[in-house]
C-alpha cells in the first residue's frame, strides 16, 4: 500500500514538472517568437539606415520599443516560473532566482531537456544575431554622423573664408551653395 503511495506521489510529481515544463517551453516560444521579430526589425533598421530613410528607421524604433515591452512581460514570466520550478526540484529558495534555464533544462528528464535546449539554443542565436545587427547599425549611424559632421566644418569654413575671387566672403553676402545630396 505504502509503495503504491509513493509511485502515486512520484507520478503526480513527474505530471508536475511535465505541465511546468510545457507551460515554461510555451513562455519560450513566445519569447522566441518576439526575438524573431526584433531580430527582422533590425535587419529593416540596417536598410532603411542605408536607404537614409530617416522615417522609416523611426517607425521601425517605435515598433522595436513595442516588441521590447512585450518580450520583458514574457521574461518576467518565465523568470517567474523558472523560480517555480527550481524551488520544486529542490534549489534553496535564495538561489532560485538566480537559476538559469541551463540549470533547470539540466534538472528535466529527457523529452522536457531536449524541447528547451532546443529552444534555448535558437534564443542564443537570435540575440547573438541581433547582437551583431545591432553593432553594425550603431557603426553605420556613426560614420553618417561623421559625415554629417564634416559637411557642416566645410560649409562652416566655406562661409567664413577670406574673399576670394571679386574680393567678398561668403559671410559679406554672397550665396553659397551646397549640393546636399550626398
Amino acid at each position: 500500500m505504502k509503495r503504491n503511495l509513493s509511485n502515486l506521489s512520484l507520478k503526480a510529481g513527474q505530471l508536475r514538472l511535465a505541465e511546468w515544463s510545457d507551460r515554461l517551453a510555451s513562455t519560450l516560444q513566445n519569447e522566441l517568437f518576439a526575438i524573431r521579430h526584433l531580430a527582422n526589425l533590425s535587419s529593416q533598421q540596417t536598410a532603411a539606415i542605408v536607404q537614409n530613410d530617416l522615417p522609416k528607421v523611426n517607425r521601425i524604433v517605435e515598433q522595436q520599443a513595442d516588441s521590447n515591452q512585450r518580450l520583458a512581460s514574457l521574461e518576467a514570466e518565465r523568470a517567474k516560473m523558472t523560480v517555480q520550478m527550481a524551488a520544486y526540484l529542490g534549489v534553496q529558495p535564495e538561489n532560485a532566482p538566480l537559476i538559469r534555464l541551463r540549470e533547470i533544462e539540466e534538472m528535466l528528464p529527457e523529452p522536457n531537456r531536449r524541447r528547451l535546449s532546443s529552444i534555448r539554443k535558437e534564443l542564443a542565436r537570435l540575440m547573438d544575431r541581433i547582437q551583431h545587427t545591432n553593432d553594425l547599425n550603431s557603426i553605420l549611424i556613426g560614420n553618417m554622423l561623421e559625415m554629417i559632421n564634416q559637411t557642416v566644418q566645410e560649409i562652416v569654413r566655406l562661409a567664413t573664408s577670406p574673399p576670394g575671387y571679386g574680393g567678398r566672403s561668403y559671410a559679406q553676402g554672397a550665396t553659397l551653395y551646397l549640393d546636399t545630396k550626398a
